[in-house]
C-alpha cells in the first residue's frame, strides 16, 4: 500500500477522496441522463487504461484494442445465449480469448520487428479481419447481430449481469477503480521500470540486458486481457452486438 500512494501529497489524496467519495454517490445525486453519460466516461477511462499499458507503459502503439472489446463481448454473449453459461464464468473465457488472441499479435509484431506506425497498422487489420469474418458468421448473428435477452432491470443479478443502469455503474466504477490501482502499482514496480526503459530507448534497454519480447509480450497480455473484461460490460449493458460497430 505504501507504493501506491508514494510521492502523492497529501491534499491529493484528500481530492482523490472526495472525488471517489462524489462518484459513489453520483448514482442518487443525478439524473439518468447525467448517469448513462458517466456510464460512458468511466467505460472508456478503464479501456484507456489497458491500452495505456501498452502504448504508455511499453510502447506498443495499438490502434485496434477495439478487436479486444469485440472478443470478449461476442465470446460470452454466445456463451450466454447459446448455451446459458453466465457471464461471470464466461468473463474467463473472454479474458483467454483476447490474451491469446493479443499473444499471437504481438508474436508476429515484436519477433520480425514490427514497430511504430506498422504495429498499429497489424493491429487495425486483424480488428478488420475479425469484424468481417464475424460478419459473416451466422451462428454469431451476422450482419443482422447479436441479441440478449432484457429481463427485469429493477432487480440485480450479478452473476448474470442482469440489472439496471445502476448496477452497470457500480461495476464499471470498480472496473475502473481496480485498474487504476493495478497500473499504479505497476508504474513503480520493476516490470514498470523495464517497460519504461524499453518505451524510452529499445537498443539501450536490450543492451543492459532487458529481454524485450518477453516484457513486451506480457504488456500486450495483460492489456489485452483487461479488454477483454471491458467487451463482457459492454454485451451485458447495451444488450445487442453489431460486428461494425463493436470491432470498429
Amino acid at each position: 500500500m505504501s507504493r501506491l500512494f508514494d510521492g502523492v501529497p497529501a491534499h491529493g489524496l484528500l481530492l482523490l477522496a472526495l472525488f471517489a467519495a462524489a462518484l459513489v454517490a453520483a448514482p442518487y445525486l443525478v439524473s439518468n441522463y447525467v448517469l448513462s453519460v458517466l456510464i460512458i466516461v468511466l467505460y472508456f477511462a478503464y479501456v484507456g487504461q489497458a491500452w495505456n499499458l501498452m502504448i504508455g507503459f511499453a510502447g506498443a502503439l495499438s490502434l485496434g484494442h477495439a478487436l479486444f472489446v469485440g472478443i470478449g463481448a461476442y465470446a460470452s454473449a454466445a456463451l450466454f445465449i447459446k448455451f446459458g453459461i453466465p457471464p461471470l464464468i464466461g468473463v474467463f473465457v473472454s479474458i483467454a480469448l483476447s490474451m491469446l488472441m493479443g499473444y499471437f499479435i504481438g508474436y508476429l509484431g515484436f519477433r520480425f520487428s514490427i514497430h511504430g506506425v506498422y504495429f498499429a497498422l497489424l493491429t487495425i487489420a486483424f480488428a478488420e479481419f475479425t469484424g468481417i469474418m464475424v460478419d459473416h458468421t451466422r451462428w454469431l448473428g451476422g450482419t443482422e447481430g447479436l441479441f440478449l435477452p432484457v429481463s427485469n432491470r429493477d432487480s440485480v443479478d450479478l452473476i448474470n449481469l442482469r440489472g439496471s443502469p445502476v448496477m452497470f455503474y457500480y461495476i464499471i466504477l470498480t472496473l475502473t477503480g481496480c485498474a487504476l490501482v493495478l497500473c499504479r502499482l505497476l508504474l513503480n514496480s520493476k516490470l514498470g521500470y523495464y517497460w519504461q526503459a524499453i518505451r524510452e530507448d529499445q537498443p539501450a534497454a536490450e543492451a543492459s540486458g532487458i529481454h524485450l519480447f518477453k516484457y513486451k509480450m506480457i504488456a500486450v497480455a495483460i492489456s489485452s486481457g483487461m479488454t477483454g473484461v471491458a467487451g463482457v460490460w459492454y454485451a451485458f449493458y447495451y444488450n445487442n452486438l453489431f460486428p461494425e460497430s463493436t470491432f470498429g
